[in-house]
Protein backbone atom coordinates (compact mmCIF):
# COMPACT_ATOMS: atom_id res chain seq x y z
CA UNK A 1 0.00 0.00 0.00
CA UNK A 2 2.93 2.42 1.22
CA UNK A 3 5.90 2.99 -1.35
CA UNK A 4 9.20 4.48 -0.05
CA UNK A 5 10.37 8.00 -0.80
CA UNK A 6 13.41 9.87 0.36
CA UNK A 7 12.65 13.12 1.58
CA UNK A 8 14.42 15.96 3.66
CA UNK A 9 12.17 18.29 5.73
CA UNK A 10 11.92 19.84 9.78
CA UNK A 11 12.20 18.01 12.60
CA UNK A 12 11.80 20.13 15.78
CA UNK A 13 14.07 17.86 17.98
CA UNK A 14 17.22 17.89 16.26
CA UNK A 15 19.28 21.89 15.89
CA UNK A 16 19.26 21.18 11.93
CA UNK A 17 18.07 19.01 9.58
CA UNK A 18 17.67 18.98 5.80
CA UNK A 19 16.47 21.05 2.81
CA UNK A 20 13.13 19.32 1.24
CA UNK A 21 14.53 16.12 -1.97
CA UNK A 22 12.82 13.26 -3.41
CA UNK A 23 14.31 10.10 -4.59
CA UNK A 24 13.55 7.29 -6.47
CA UNK A 25 13.86 3.65 -4.23
CA UNK A 26 17.18 2.26 -5.09
CA UNK A 27 18.57 5.40 -6.89
CA UNK A 28 22.28 5.48 -7.06
CA UNK A 29 23.38 8.18 -5.03
CA UNK A 30 24.07 11.74 -6.79
CA UNK A 31 25.11 14.93 -5.78
CA UNK A 32 23.37 18.10 -5.67
CA UNK A 33 25.28 21.65 -5.14
CA UNK A 34 23.02 24.70 -3.85
CA UNK A 35 24.53 28.16 -3.22
CA UNK A 36 22.17 31.04 -1.88
CA UNK A 37 21.26 33.72 -4.55
CA UNK A 38 23.04 37.13 -4.31
CA UNK A 39 20.11 39.38 -2.65
CA UNK A 40 19.84 42.63 -4.75
CA UNK A 41 21.74 46.08 -2.98
CA UNK A 42 18.97 48.38 -1.40
CA UNK A 43 18.34 51.44 -2.66
CA UNK A 44 20.10 54.61 -0.84
CA UNK A 45 17.23 56.00 2.23
CA UNK A 46 17.41 58.92 4.26
CA UNK A 47 18.81 58.91 7.86
CA UNK A 48 16.41 57.75 9.79
CA UNK A 49 15.41 59.42 13.11
CA UNK A 50 17.03 57.50 16.66
CA UNK A 51 14.28 55.34 18.11
CA UNK A 52 13.77 54.62 21.27
CA UNK A 53 15.19 51.32 22.71
CA UNK A 54 14.07 48.26 22.27
CA UNK A 55 14.04 44.87 23.55
CA UNK A 56 16.42 43.10 20.83
CA UNK A 57 15.33 39.97 19.16
CA UNK A 58 17.26 36.37 19.63
CA UNK A 59 19.71 36.52 16.81
CA UNK A 60 18.96 35.25 13.58
CA UNK A 61 20.24 31.65 12.53
CA UNK A 62 23.50 31.58 9.73
CA UNK A 63 22.69 31.22 5.91
CA UNK A 64 24.71 28.85 5.06
CA UNK A 65 27.35 29.70 1.86
CA UNK A 66 27.01 26.09 0.35
CA UNK A 67 24.33 23.32 0.70
CA UNK A 68 24.81 19.59 -0.58
CA UNK A 69 22.23 16.84 -1.28
CA UNK A 70 23.73 13.22 -1.44
CA UNK A 71 21.24 10.45 -1.55
CA UNK A 72 22.03 6.58 -0.10
CA UNK A 73 19.72 4.24 -1.48
CA UNK A 74 16.60 4.60 0.41
CA UNK A 75 18.23 7.61 2.68
CA UNK A 76 18.60 11.47 1.51
CA UNK A 77 21.50 13.44 3.32
CA UNK A 78 21.59 17.30 3.75
CA UNK A 79 24.78 18.86 4.56
CA UNK A 80 24.98 22.55 5.14
CA UNK A 81 28.44 24.69 5.14
CA UNK A 82 28.09 28.01 7.18
CA UNK A 83 31.16 31.02 6.79
CA UNK A 84 32.65 30.02 9.72
CA UNK A 85 33.74 26.81 8.51
CA UNK A 86 31.15 25.10 10.91
CA UNK A 87 29.23 21.89 9.05
CA UNK A 88 25.99 20.51 10.19
CA UNK A 89 24.40 16.73 8.46
CA UNK A 90 21.31 15.24 8.37
CA UNK A 91 19.34 12.28 6.82
CA UNK A 92 15.75 11.58 6.34
CA UNK A 93 13.68 8.74 5.08
CA UNK A 94 10.35 8.76 4.59
CA UNK A 95 7.50 7.01 3.62
CA UNK A 96 4.53 8.43 1.73
CA UNK A 97 1.09 6.45 0.85
CA UNK A 98 0.95 6.76 -3.39
CA UNK A 99 -2.49 7.06 -3.25
CA UNK A 100 -2.79 10.44 -2.46
CA UNK A 101 1.30 11.42 -1.80
CA UNK A 102 0.31 12.15 1.75
CA UNK A 103 3.29 11.79 4.56
CA UNK A 104 2.66 8.81 6.86
CA UNK A 105 5.54 7.96 8.97
CA UNK A 106 9.70 10.23 8.79
CA UNK A 107 12.56 8.69 10.23
CA UNK A 108 15.49 11.07 10.70
CA UNK A 109 18.58 10.87 12.36
CA UNK A 110 20.95 14.37 13.16
CA UNK A 111 22.59 15.71 15.81
CA UNK A 112 20.41 17.43 19.18
CA UNK A 113 21.77 20.89 20.53
CA UNK A 114 24.21 18.98 22.89
CA UNK A 115 25.61 17.47 19.40
CA UNK A 116 24.40 13.61 20.30
CA UNK A 117 23.29 11.72 17.59
CA UNK A 118 19.84 11.26 17.93
CA UNK A 119 16.60 9.70 15.94
CA UNK A 120 13.53 11.72 15.10
CA UNK A 121 10.62 9.29 14.60
CA UNK A 122 7.65 11.55 12.97
CA UNK A 123 4.04 9.60 12.85
CA UNK A 124 0.69 10.68 11.99
CA UNK A 125 -1.91 12.24 15.05
CA UNK A 126 -4.30 10.19 16.95
CA UNK A 127 -1.34 7.43 18.62
CA UNK A 128 -0.81 5.90 22.26
CA UNK A 129 1.43 8.34 24.23
CA UNK A 130 2.37 5.88 26.18
CA UNK A 131 3.57 2.57 24.33
CA UNK A 132 6.02 4.97 22.21
CA UNK A 133 7.33 3.32 18.84
CA UNK A 134 8.49 0.27 19.16
CA UNK A 135 11.00 -0.40 16.91
CA UNK A 136 12.73 -4.05 15.50
CA UNK A 137 15.30 -4.63 13.95
CA UNK A 138 16.50 -7.68 11.75
CA UNK A 139 19.12 -8.26 14.31
CA UNK A 140 19.18 -7.12 18.12
CA UNK A 141 16.67 -6.61 20.48
CA UNK A 142 13.74 -4.17 20.13
CA UNK A 143 13.32 -0.67 20.90
CA UNK A 144 11.37 2.09 21.89
CA UNK A 145 11.16 5.92 20.66
CA UNK A 146 9.41 7.79 23.19
CA UNK A 147 7.07 10.46 22.13
CA UNK A 148 8.11 14.17 23.36
CA UNK A 149 5.68 16.33 21.25
CA UNK A 150 2.23 16.31 19.04
CA UNK A 151 1.03 19.32 16.89
CA UNK A 152 -1.79 19.00 14.71
CA UNK A 153 -0.15 16.89 12.20
CA UNK A 154 1.66 14.85 13.41
CA UNK A 155 3.70 13.72 16.77
CA UNK A 156 7.54 13.05 17.17
CA UNK A 157 9.20 10.65 19.47
CA UNK A 158 13.15 10.34 20.11
CA UNK A 159 15.70 7.83 20.19
CA UNK A 160 19.53 7.88 20.98
CA UNK A 161 21.68 6.65 18.12
CA UNK A 162 24.26 4.30 20.29
CA UNK A 163 27.15 2.06 18.99
CA UNK A 164 24.56 -0.66 19.56
CA UNK A 165 21.67 0.46 17.50
CA UNK A 166 24.03 1.63 14.54
CA UNK A 167 25.91 -1.62 14.23
CA UNK A 168 22.35 -3.83 13.93
CA UNK A 169 20.77 -0.98 11.82
CA UNK A 170 23.94 -0.47 9.56
CA UNK A 171 22.99 -4.82 9.21
CA UNK A 172 19.75 -4.70 8.70
CA UNK A 173 17.76 -4.07 5.25
CA UNK A 174 14.75 -3.43 6.80
CA UNK A 175 13.62 -2.18 9.69
CA UNK A 176 9.94 -2.32 11.26
CA UNK A 177 8.24 0.67 13.53
CA UNK A 178 4.92 0.09 14.91
CA UNK A 179 2.65 2.71 16.13
CA UNK A 180 -0.43 2.11 18.23
CA UNK A 181 -3.71 3.96 18.37
CA UNK A 182 -5.72 5.40 21.12
CA UNK A 183 -7.87 2.15 21.10
CA UNK A 184 -4.62 -0.16 21.29
CA UNK A 185 -4.57 -1.04 17.85
CA UNK A 186 -0.92 -1.69 16.16
CA UNK A 187 0.08 0.09 12.81
CA UNK A 188 3.32 -1.46 11.54
CA UNK A 189 5.24 0.39 9.11
CA UNK A 190 8.13 -1.78 7.36
CA UNK A 191 10.99 0.63 6.37
CA UNK A 192 13.71 -0.04 3.57
CA UNK A 193 16.76 1.10 5.46
CA UNK A 194 19.70 0.23 2.79
CA UNK A 195 21.84 3.11 3.14
CA UNK A 196 21.85 4.14 7.12
CA UNK A 197 25.27 3.56 7.25
CA UNK A 198 26.56 5.57 5.11
CA UNK A 199 23.61 8.65 5.95
CA UNK A 200 24.70 7.72 9.94
CA UNK A 201 28.60 8.47 8.72
CA UNK A 202 27.65 11.76 7.26
CA UNK A 203 25.98 13.03 9.92
CA UNK A 204 28.46 11.75 12.16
Amino acid sequence: MNRVLCAVMMGGALTSLALPASAQQGAAPNRVTQAPARPAAPAAQPPAAPAAPVAQAPAAQPEPIRTEIVKHDNWTVTCREFADKKRSCSGVLQVVQAQNNQTLFVWIIGKNSDGKVMSVLQTPTGVAIAPGVEVKLTRGAARKAVYVNCETNRCEATMDIDEAFSRDASASDNVEATIYSTTGQGVKFTLPFKGFDRALAAVR
